[in-house]
């Protein structure tokens, strides 16, 4: 694990941290209810990795008083990687809970840069083609012929994974990501062994539950194997499966900060938890067919165009209808695939998640693109194994202004 040093007060401080944010789930729960039953049990914290005793405070003003005071305190935290992750950190659940509780919300762009520290810009018409031109000339190289629309459809086709061979096909997948996790280093998960349960209505594609060891696959979308195969690396390993168990076995052996311990939605952490699980296939060297090339580009593309589609909604005002003609249209989508992001883009909670995905995916890339082979195991462990932000995930990267920073980091 990285030589990274955490001190006798940043535990204590992050304890007062999960003391703050519990608090503020168990309040908000008390408040609000779900506004669609898909996230119904998942509060502000959708997941505690690790059993907590937390001391709660019954009300957002006092929340909010102790958030200020200790972000105040990690003004004196040495390690000046971690004291600027938990600067943002804390603004952002400061920045939840004025929305929350106070109702203080200018725009939905603002929004969506005060809790997720993003670029809120949607994906613009240029970036998009960009995107479809790279993805129709990887169609004509499988020999696929017609309009983009109709190489697409065709591609689809032949690779379908059949509703009543997903489990099967998941079991193949899951086992290959497991052994291709524990291959780079995250002997963690050794033992979990996880089970696919295949529902139907729902708000995503797939859901990692961590507790149970399940991962959810919504039955009503369309899946090639390729595409399937990008969804299991992301719910499971190494995605969100692994980056859980690894943050799990570490908070339990106090290696790292209790914080370390909760998943909290809308965060700037959350880019980070989505970004990693999105690059799982390139961590592990599993992009190895064309068909793998389509299929991640064409993910690429759907997080993209969701962007543009939430920003339409939430910010240009436009209606259902015609944002759901742009999804469906740009990406040659089905309706059960555009109902399904619409309802998480439209959730009173999750709307400004929906930015988590696409920014999230290429910062990771992007930095381990950058990074010289003899670094790349070593920024994955950087990543999985201290909480990070996409800004201080770039911190990883030399510069002149970090270089003190970094040399603790080049020790295993």
């Amino acid at each position: 694990m990285m030589d990274y040093t955490y001190s006798k007060n940043d535990f204590k401080l992050s304890k007062q941290f999960v003391d703050a944010v519990l608090s503020m789930d168990k309040v908000y729960r008390k408040s609000f209810a779900s506004s669609d039953e898909s996230f119904q049990e998942e509060g502000l914290v959708p997941v505690i990795l690790t059993d907590i005793t937390y001391d709660f405070i019954d009300n957002w003003n006092d929340i909010k008083k102790l958030f200020y005071s200790i972000y105040n305190e990690y003004k004196t935290i040495d390690n000046y990687i971690r004291k600027c992750y938990m600067f943002e950190q804390i603004a952002s659940v400061i920045s939840l809970g004025e929305w929350l509780f106070e109702n203080k919300c200018s725009t939905y762009r603002k929004l969506v840069n005060s809790l997720l520290f993003v670029n809120s810009n949607p994906i613009s018409k240029i970036q998009v083609d960009r995107d479809k031109n790279s993805l129709n000339n990887l169609l004509s190289d499988k020999n696929y012929k017609g309009s983009f629309i109709e190489k697409l459809t065709n591609w689809k086709r032949d690779n379908i994974v059949e509703p009543e061979l997903l489990h099967d096909a998941f079991k193949e997948i899951e086992t290959n990501a497991k052994k291709k996790a524990i291959s780079i280093g995250f002997s963690e998960i050794s033992d979990i062994d996880v089970k696919c349960v295949i529902e139907h209505d729902k708000p995503y594609s797939g859901y990692c539950d961590f507790k149970s060891k399940i991962i959810y696959i919504n039955g009503d979308m369309e899946y090639t194997y390729s595409g399937l195969k990008h969804l299991i690396f992301h719910e499971t390993h190494p995605g969100h499966m692994t980056h859980m168990q690894v943050r799990k076995i570490l908070v339990e052996n106090e290696i790292v900060p209790v914080d370390a311990s909760l998943v909290i939605t809308n965060t700037a952490s959350s880019g980070v938890f989505e970004g990693l699980a999105d690059n799982g296939l390139v961590f592990t060297g599993c992009v190895e067919s064309k068909n793998d090339e389509i299929a991640r580009l064409y993910q690429k593309l759907v997080s993209k165009v969701s962007i543009t589609a939430a920003h339409m909604l939430h910010e240009e005002n436009l209606g259902l209808e015609e944002v759901k003609h742009y999804f469906t249209e740009t990406l040659c989508a089905t309706e059960a695939a555009a109902d399904s992001k619409i309802r998480m883009m439209t959730h009173s909670l999750r709307k400004p998640f929906i930015y988590s995905y696409w920014r999230g995916n290429e910062a990771v890339e992007d930095i381990y693109n950058k990074l010289p082979a003899y670094e790349k195991s070593e920024f994955i462990k950087y990543a999985y194994y201290n909480m990070n932000s996409i800004n201080t995930l770039k911190m990883f990267i030399r510069s002149e202004e970090h270089t003190s920073e970094l040399q603790s980091l080049r020790h295993l």
